[in-house]
C-alpha cells in the first residue's frame, strides 16, 4: 500500500477545553480556536506545510 496522508478529519467531544488540553499534551499544535462554534484544529504531520487537520 502506498504511503497517504489524511488530509482532515473531525472528532466529537462533549468538553472542548479538555480535548484542547489532551492534544495539547500530545504535542499537536493548535492552529484555530472558535469558541463561539466550540471547535478547535489541529495540525497534524509537518506543521509548517499546513495539510493536514484535526477538528475537535
Amino acid at each position: 500500500m502506498k504511503n497517504a496522508e489524511l488530509y482532515e478529519t473531525h472528532v466529537k467531544t462533549i468538553n472542548l477545553q479538555s480535548a484542547v488540553a489532551f492534544y495539547k499534551c500530545l504535542g499537536l499544535e493548535l492552529a484555530y480556536f472558535l469558541e463561539e462554534r466550540r471547535v478547535a484544529f489541529f495540525l497534524l504531520g509537518d506543521a509548517e506545510k499546513k495539510q493536514q487537520m484535526l477538528g475537535v
